[in-house]
């Protein structure tokens, strides 16, 4: 049996989840608290992450990358996010994650067939989470949220962001 994590990484709200062999058996996500200092979000990220890792012993962590069409700023702080999850993966079970655990999201969309939205990058940003959520729906029979209008306490974009790089690193490697 070969464990995974799959983690959509971000500085306010971090979607996971977890699989044995190709069964997806767990999932969740982190919200940052934003009113805090990097440096603190950083630690309380850490943390969180050296907890969950620890408890899960997973054979495989699978990342996706940042979209590389961001502002300079925003990934910088997103580097940070993933930098303390490679320390949390090492200090929880001493493996350092593999260059190819680092999964592009073109490839998981083009993986699951989802196709490209046009429209204003807001609408894009919307519809792409909004379709990511209904595939995920209806490949696990699932009943994840996404409203537009809600919060990351109410929204599970970035769970199904996760499950999503899971199930991509699945399909590619059966």
């Amino acid at each position: 049996m070969v464990t995974t994590m799959a983690f959509d990484v971000s500085g306010s709200c971090t979607g996971w989840c977890y699989g044995e062999d190709s069964t997806l058996t767990d999932w969740g996500k982190f919200i940052s608290k934003l009113n805090r200092p990097r440096s603190q979000r950083l630690y309380d990220f850490y943390e969180w992450a050296s907890v969950l890792i620890n408890e899960f012993q997973p054979d495989i962590i699978l990342i996706e990358k940042p979209y590389l069409g961001r502002n300079s700023n925003v990934l910088v702080s997103l580097s940070k996010f993933i930098s303390a999850l490679e320390i949390a993966t090492f200090a929880a079970c001493e493996e350092t994650i593999k260059d190819d655990w680092f999964i592009d999201p073109k490839l998981v969309k083009k993986t699951l067939e989802l196709k490209r939205t046009s429209g204003s990058t807001k609408k894009k940003y919307q519809a792409n989470k909004a379709a990511m959520v209904k595939k995920i729906n209806s490949l696990y029979g699932m009943r994840l949220k996404y409203d537009a209008s809600k919060g990351k306490n109410y929204n599970d974009d970035d769970i199904a962001d996760a499950i999503a790089v899971f199930t991509t690193w699945q399909m590619l490697h059966e």
